[in-house]
C-alpha cells in the first residue's frame, strides 16, 4: 500500500491541496473494499480502468496501485464536483502518490463524460460505479459503462445496499449478459428476515402469489449472487448486448 494511502486510512483525514488544513475522511472506501477492487484488477490484468466518483481519491489510490503493478497505462476518473465539493483533493492525492501519469480527470457529469469517451473509441477492462445513488443515475452510469467495457471486463457497484443501486444490480443480473463474480460480503452468511422467508415460501407455492409479490421474493438476491446487505457487487461482462428491441425480464 502506498504511504499516502496508509496515512489517510490510519488518520481518517485528508489534507487540503495547500496543506493548510486537515479534513475528516467522510467519503471513502474502506481498506477491505480497496483490497477487493485491487484483487479484481490484478486477476483481470486490467490496463485501462475507470471510476465514477473520485471524491478524496481513496478508491483511485487503490485502483492506481494495482493498475501500475499490471503495467497499465490509464485510469479515468469522472467527478463533476472535484474542484468544488472535494476541493481538488482527490486528483492532488493521486499526484502526490506518484500516479499523475496514470490519472485522467473528467470534471463533467458522468453521462456526458462517458458518452464522450465512447465517441472516441475508449475501452476499459474495469469500472467502479460510485456516483449518484438514485436508480436512474446508477442505471445511466451502467448503460454507458457497458458500452465501454470489454467482454471479460468487470464492473463493480459500490453501496449496493442503497435501494436505487440495489435495484440496478438486480436489473443487470436479470437482463444483461453479466454474472456476479464477487461481493464484499459472503452470500452464505446472509439470513433473511421472517417476513421475507414467509413471502418467499408463498412465492414458491402459489402462482397468484408470484404475480402479486415483488420479483425479489420470486427470485431472491442470493439466487443472483449477492444479498441486500452487500456493499460492493462485482459483475463480469460475458458478451456484448444481443437483446431484442423489446426484451425485458422482471427484476
Amino acid at each position: 500500500m502506498v504511504p499516502l494511502l496508509q496515512e489517510i486510512l490510519r488518520t481518517g483525514r485528508v489534507r487540503s491541496v495547500d496543506e493548510s488544513s486537515e479534513i475528516p475522511l467522510d467519503s471513502a472506501v474502506t481498506a477491505d473494499v480497496g483490497e477487493f477492487l485491487q484483487g479484481l484488477i490484478t486477476s483481470r490484468q486490467a490496463k485501462c480502468t475507470l471510476e465514477i466518483g473520485l471524491a478524496y481519491g481513496v478508491s483511485a489510490l487503490f485502483i492506481c496501485e494495482a493498475l501500475e503493478k499490471n503495467g497499465g497505462m490509464r485510469h479515468i476518473a469522472i467527478d463533476p464536483n472535484q474542484s468544488t465539493q472535494w476541493q481538488g483533493i482527490g486528483i492532488n492525492n493521486l499526484r502526490l502518490a506518484g500516479f499523475a501519469g496514470l490519472a485522467e480527470l473528467h470534471e463533467l457529469p458522468a453521462h456526458l463524460a462517458l458518452a464522450s469517451l465512447e465517441s472516441r473509441g475508449t475501452r476499459v477492462e474495469f469500472a467502479f460505479i460510485d456516483g449518484w445513488h438514485t436508480f436512474d443515475y446508477a442505471l445511466t452510469d451502467f448503460f454507458h459503462v457497458d458500452r465501454l467495457l470489454s467482454v471479460g471486463g468487470v464492473v463493480v457497484f459500490d453501496d449496493a445496499f442503497f435501494p436505487g443501486v440495489h435495484e440496478v444490480c438486480r436489473y443487470v443480473a436479470t437482463n444483461h449478459a453479466y454474472r456476479v463474480i464477487g461481493t464484499t460480503e459472503r452470500v452464505a452468511d446472509y439470513r433473511p428476515s421472517r417476513r421475507t422467508r414467509v413471502a418467499r415460501w408463498a412465492a414458491r407455492r402459489s402462482g397468484l402469489a408470484r404475480k402479486l409479490l415483488k420479483s425479489k421474493f420470486v427470485v431472491p438476491d442470493e439466487n443472483l449472487g449477492f444479498t441486500p446487505d452487500c456493499r460492493c457487487v462485482a459483475f463480469e461482462k460475458l458478451r456484448e448486448d444481443t437483446r431484442g428491441w423489446a426484451d425485458h425480464h422482471e427484476f
